[in-house]
């Protein structure tokens, strides 16, 4: 006479498979939600950078993109008088020379990039990329370095993105 059912073998086996693929799914979701984290953060930062150049554009002055000194913010600043292009960035504070548009914190104050690895630049209002350097009339090019950090049980969890900003103000994102 043969009973209907599992043995227990059986069922611990399938408990087993079942105990793997969440210790799997438990180490992989935290590296996918910061992948994640970090792509917004590009995506707003590229969305601001666009929005920079518009606004350069479309009121024939230039745009600064001015980076915090802690690593966890960026602010907009449009100049006010454009005859007067100031180079000393310790002028941006002056809301009567730049006025600022918006700061922006893409990772709810947790640094996103080194200050000594990103530069502070402008956009005219042809595109092009000007450094806020007095010497160098030529437009530049700007790589940024965002990343995402954060310590796990495991290990440091690391992602980063390169962001090239071209001369004439073209943009792209490398892994």
């Amino acid at each position: 006479m043969r009973q209907e059912g599992f043995t227990l073998i059986e069922l611990l086996i399938v408990l087993v498979l079942f105990g793997a693929i969440i210790v799997m799914v438990a180490t992989v979701s935290p590296a996918i939600a910061l992948k994640s984290k970090l792509n917004r953060s590009v995506n707003e930062l590229i969305s601001d950078l666009n929005f920079a150049k518009q606004v350069a554009s479309s009121e024939n002055c230039y745009v600064s993109i001015i980076f915090g000194d802690n690593g966890t913010s960026y602010t907009i600043r449009k100049l006010t008088d454009i005859t007067n292009f100031y180079i000393d960035s310790s002028e941006m504070e002056y809301e009567t020379i730049w006025e600022k548009i918006k700061t922006a914190r893409p990772l709810d104050g947790d640094p996103f990039f080194q200050k000594d690895e990103v530069t502070d630049f402008a956009f005219s209002s042809t595109g092009l990329v000007r450094l806020f350097d007095i010497s160098n009339k030529e437009p530049a090019r700007i790589d940024l370095v965002i990343f995402i950090k954060k310590k796990q049980s495991a290990g440091d969890i690391d992602f980063s993105k390169k962001i090239k900003i071209y001369p004439y103000g073209g943009v792209s994102v490398e892994e």
